[in-house]
């Protein structure tokens, strides 16, 4: 024999731990008769094969028993699996890891995968056939998400056969779908249609985005669908539609968890959205985002008034954007939702006749004792007893518009409501009221960054200076109403004791502007007088709060209050926060955009 064979040594517990290879060979065949010399290279080969075949599995068995060594290879099977279900069985590309590259890594990892169902739950429609076709077997009787993600290149004909045939296969298997998501650059085709009406009786989320068609798809000979009608099944919880329509009264959608609707899913009247939202009693996030062209009052339907009451006490959250006034007005005078933590409106602006509308409604909702406008502005821990959730709110008006909204501090608790009116004083006033029947008034904020009626603003907003924590002025005839506010003296009390109007101030932020000289030396001599009778004392009266930002800027170049450079020393050693400014037209509008709160990083 040439080879002698493979030596196995074992340990006590019957282990091999180490393995040899005995040799012991011919140096010349000069002795072999040369009829031997065929079979003895038979024999050879034969050993050689054998010999490779034993060290492939020695090499295996340290890899395997390496892997058994490491960290990963003792984790429990259900921890692995909890890992794995962040990847999905899809083609493998360099931006995306696929559940398949995981089958590589290791026996016990191949294992786990194949024969755990959930793991293969998630069903691409833009795969292989192949590759679906395992995801079906795999997944056994196992719930399936069923996604598809479609781009132009998808609606060729070579691909749309392949899609055709990968659809079917989830049509096939549609009573184990719990959850669709589509995204389509285009309106449905007949595939994507016929899926969505498919028998679900497992559906429980439904999402379905698209774009408008283009005219270059008529040269695609297929007719894309705007619309689908659900079959008949359970309710679902979960709602989300972009630019495809389906009927809302439909008997599935009685009771969703959340509703999203963007663009053209967007009903034409609000009274369909506040049916559907009375039906579902357990809804907890509504978001509705209008299109473009949606402020015209002729693409809108129904009456322009007030409508059904409807209480959603489990609301967390509800954001109407893009959205036209009356529309906004209608269903925030119908909505009421006291434990809502996070509101937003984005109102698109009103238009000539829906003006009276706007302000009919806003009687009815912005009104002492309210609970809605309580609810809108702060919300409340607990219905009827007006404790808010939020401690802070800042004010921002502007020519045409009112923006309220939170600190970022406050992320679980968040407003952002944009109101456009033709009078925000009447608007303002009617807000003033609401805080003033608050039984705890949250702390304010007083932005006002338009030039007409600042002083009239202050009027309204006066009785709520006890609140007021931050003031920003732009525009002089803001200034200087803020300056003459801010010297005045009130009754605190019924004894006619007297004390600084505004006296929680912490944050001042004054932006002039003037082309009169005369003016600018009038202004610089009045907001220093200011500052040696409020926080100097010069009058021999207690002293303000000294306010932890005093910021004064000029737009009309440093030179224009040269008196106010020349005491700058003297008034920090009064303020010592106090700073003076030469802001640009860049600077500015950037002050102007975060005041008015368009900045949501903004705290």
């Amino acid at each position: 024999m040439v080879i002698e064979g493979v030596c196995k040594r074992y340990g006590s517990d019957m282990r091999v731990i180490f393995y040899d290879l005995a040799y012991s060979g011919v140096k010349s065949s000069d002795g072999v008769p040369s009829t031997d010399l065929p079979s003895i290279g038979r024999d050879l080969r034969a050993a050689k094969a054998h010999i490779n075949k034993e060290i492939d599995d020695m090499v295996a068995h340290l890899a395997h028993r390496q892997n058994r060594d490491s960290s990963l290879y003792r984790l429990p099977v259900e921890v692995s699996i909890m890992l794995f279900k962040e990847f999905k069985p899809k083609i493998p590309t360099s931006k995306c890891d696929s559940l398949f590259d995981l089958l590589l890594v290791c026996r016990l990892w191949h294992q786990i995968i194949t024969s755990t169902p959930q793991l293969w739950s998630h069903f691409d429609g833009t795969v292989p056939y192949s590759i679906a076709k395992l995801v079906i077997e795999r997944s056994q009787s196992h719930p399936l998400t069923v996604s598809c993600s479609l781009s132009d290149t998808e609606m060729v004909s070579e691909h749309k056969r392949q899609l055709d045939s990968v659809l079917g296969l989830a049509i096939l298997n549609s009573t184990r779908i719990k959850t669709i998501q589509i995204r389509s650059r285009v309106w449905l085709y007949q595939g994507l249609a016929d899926l969505l009406e498919a028998d679900t009786p497992m559906l429980e989320s439904l999402e379905v985005e698209a774009g408008i068609p283009e005219s270059s798809w008529a040269t695609t000979g297929m007719s894309p669908r705007s619309w689908f009608a659900l079959s008949e099944g359970p309710l679902l919880a979960n709602l989300v539609l972009n630019n495809i329509t389906t009927p809302l009264d439909a008997p599935r959608l009685s009771n969703l968890v959340s509703l999203n609707l963007r663009g053209a899913s967007v009903p034409r009247s609000p009274d369909t959205l506040l049916d559907v939202m009375m039906s579902s009693q357990r809804l907890e996030r509504v978001r509705i985002t209008g299109g473009r062209d949606t402020s015209r009052t002729d693409t809108w339907e129904g009456q322009l008034g007030p409508r059904q009451q409807v209480d959603l006490d489990r609301l967390e959250e509800l954001v109407l954007d893009a959205l036209p006034s009356w529309f906004i007005a209608a269903l925030m005078a119908s909505i009421s939702a006291p434990r809502c933590k996070t509101l937003e409106t984005w109102d698109d602006g009103p238009d000539s006749m829906s003006r009276g509308v706007v302000e009919g409604l806003d009687e009815m909702v912005w009104r002492p004792g309210s609970i809605q406008a309580e609810s809108i502005l702060c919300g409340t821990s607990d219905a009827g007893k007006s404790i808010p959730i939020i401690d802070f709110l800042t004010i921002c008006i502007d020519t045409t518009q009112v923006v309220i909204r939170t600190r970022r501090q406050q992320a679980n608790m968040y407003r952002k409501l944009r109101f456009w009116r033709d009078d925000v004083d009447l608007f303002v006033g009617r807000i003033v009221e609401v805080l003033l029947g608050l039984r705890h008034c949250p702390y304010l904020g007083f932005y006002h960054i338009g030039a007409d009626n600042a002083e009239n603003t202050f009027q309204l907003v006066s009785p709520l200076s006890l609140a007021v924590e931050r003031l920003y002025l732009d525009h002089l005839p803001a200034c200087r109403a803020v300056v003459r506010e801010l010297s005045k003296r009130d009754e605190v009390d019924d004894t006619g004791n007297t004390g600084w109007s505004y006296p929680n101030l912490s944050a001042i932020q004054l932006l002039y502007t003037s082309r009169n000289e005369e003016a600018r030396s009038s202004d610089a001599d009045e907001l220093v007088s200011l500052i040696e009778r409020r926080w100097g004392g010069q009058d021999g009266v207690a002293p303000a709060e000294i306010p932890a930002l005093f910021e004064v800027g000029f737009r009309s170049g440093s030179s224009a209050y040269r008196y106010m450079w020349d005491v700058d020393e003297d008034i920090q050693n009064i303020v010592p926060h106090f700073t003076l400014s030469d802001y640009d037209l860049v600077e500015w509008h950037r002050k102007k955009r975060w005041a008015a709160g368009y900045d949501s990083n903004s705290t």
